[in-house]
């Protein structure tokens, strides 16, 4: 098993992890369909993850006046359904998980972790619950650069890869993007619209205009309009082939410039959600 560690590592020692593990007490979720939580000791999992996957949020996001959070809702093309999240950064990593295309499910709030400390009882919610396709679920703490080296959130990540290692998740604190990359994904994100799919009949087309080299963004255009697709569904075409990863584009420099070199997406991942390198405060 192994776990994914995107966080300062602070159970090194033995020592350390055995008191991390003294620590660990119980989860509490929210079965599907059920109105009460249940509550199970860390140590009797593992259980099994679809119990989990299938759970409801064990808490909702808050909505009032004045709140200086961003909570709402992301609609994910990859899941076909709206997923909510708290903060901008949730969002953010929403997006590139929609992106990803790696994606089968994702479980905001998924449950409670309550640990067990001398000073007094810690608990702590992590923010998604995510199952990808052929690998084991993820579980993602989303936290900025700044916040996450603060004493206590170091323990709080500490306790739960201590938790993910009972559960068998592996566990990722995501952080802030790239502002380039964030402003070029949610670019790309407007074409993920269900209306958009009316152009993907010209797909084929494009990934055939490319096959012989990368092309600027604007001769792209040309070439698909010159095989009878209209000017403005060509550009559509280009930009929701990207989103769906038939093509790639440069998502860390300017991406509206007409010299923008589009080309057939390459076997290996496009730069996404487990790909893009999140930020170690490390």
């Amino acid at each position: 098993m192994s776990t994914t560690k995107e966080h300062p590592d602070t159970s090194g020692s033995p020592l350390v992890s055995e008191r991390l593990f003294e620590c660990l007490g119980g989860l509490e979720y929210r079965p599907v369909d059920a109105d009460k939580t249940v509550t199970r000791p860390v140590t009797a999992w593992p259980l099994d993850h679809e119990a989990l996957l299938n759970s409801g949020p064990i808490r909702a996001p808050a909505f009032y006046k004045g709140q200086w959070s961003k909570p709402g809702w992301y609609w994910m093309a990859s899941l076909g359904r709206h997923i909510s999240y708290e903060s901008k950064f949730e969002r953010s990593f929403l997006m590139e998980a929609d992106f990803a295309g790696t994606v089968t499910g994702v479980v905001p709030q998924p449950f409670r972790l309550h640990f067990e400390r001398d000073t007094a009882p810690h608990r702590h919610i992590p923010d998604y619950l995510v199952a990808h396709e052929e690998d084991i679920p993820e579980l993602v703490d989303v936290k900025g650069l700044r916040a996450r080296e603060k004493p206590l959130n170091r323990l709080t990540f500490a306790l739960t890869e201590c938790a993910c290692d009972q559960l068998e998740l592996r566990f990722t604190v995501y952080s802030e993007p790239d502002p380039d990359w964030q402003e070029n994904l949610a670019f790309l994100a407007g074409f993920r619209n269900p209306l958009f799919a009316r152009v993907d009949e010209h797909l084929p087309l494009l990934v055939d205009v490319l096959a012989d080299a990368p092309l600027p963004f604007d001769e792209a255009c040309r070439r698909l309009v010159s095989a009878g697709v209209d000017m403005g569904v060509a550009a559509a075409t280009v930009w929701r082939a990207a989103w769906r990863r038939v093509v790639q584009v440069p998502l860390r420099s300017g991406l509206l410039n007409d010299d923008v070199l589009v080309e057939v997406a390459r076997p290996e991942p496009t730069e996404g959600l487990l790909n893009h390198e999140m930020r170690s405060a490390a």
